[in-house]
């Protein structure tokens, strides 16, 4: 007889640590390469080609949320007697993969090079700092972004 998935030599499998699964869906958070009121493509969906300006953006789920893109319709109950229930319309997050940024120089969708500025502030012995200042650039036409 065939011994059970995940039993073999009579050793059961070894058990993740109850906190471990946090632990990973922490470390998966990227750095977010679209941001707010940047000018987007989209790329999939039933929106696709349309361009928009990003309003929110959501790190932990991988989403964001473009301006008039995505509508979805929330009903919402009266909550006095005698007042009308009411339709809202508000862009629904989506997810970043379906989103492509548009290089504010050269108007072409484009991907997200990062360049890395190396800067002394103080060039005394006793103390010497350096700051790295982190810029987004366009593949294209190689423009700092912000």
């Amino acid at each position: 007889m065939r011994p059970r998935w995940g039993v073999s030599n009579n050793k059961k499998r070894k058990c993740v640590p109850a906190g471990a699964y946090q632990i990973i869906k922490y470390l998966r958070i990227k750095n977010m390469k679209i941001k707010r009121n940047d000018k987007v493509k989209i790329l999939a969906g039933k929106d696709k080609g349309k361009i928009g300006k990003v309003l929110q953006v959501f790190p932990d789920g991988n989403k964001a949320s473009v301006e008039g893109i995505n509508l979805l319709i929330k009903h919402l109950r009266p909550q006095k007697q005698g007042e009308k229930g009411q339709r809202i319309e508000f862009p629904a997050p989506m997810n970043i993969s379906n989103l492509m940024i548009i290089c504010p120089k050269c108007n072409k969708e484009t991907r997200v090079e990062y360049t890395i500025v190396k800067n002394e502030d103080d060039t005394s012995a006793d103390s010497v700092r350096v700051k790295n200042k982190k810029f987004r650039k366009c593949k294209k036409c190689q423009e700092v972004i912000d």
